[in-house]
């Protein structure tokens, strides 16, 4: 029975711990930010007429 306390334990204290990283510096704050995302793109500028135009 002891085991099973500590490893439930030991999974929630994990689970919180992960969630609180994920909020604190997390991808999800810029990859969710549209605005940002698109003034980090910057498209190649084509010109008709190069090699490899098929």
């Amino acid at each position: 029975m002891k085991i099973i306390a500590v490893l439930s334990s030991f999974i929630f204290l994990f689970l919180l711990s992960t969630d609180v990283l994920a909020n604190a510096s997390s991808c999800v704050q810029c990859h969710t930010n549209e605005a940002l995302m698109k003034s980090l793109h910057k498209p190649p500028v084509i010109t008709a007429g190069e090699e490899g135009e098929g």
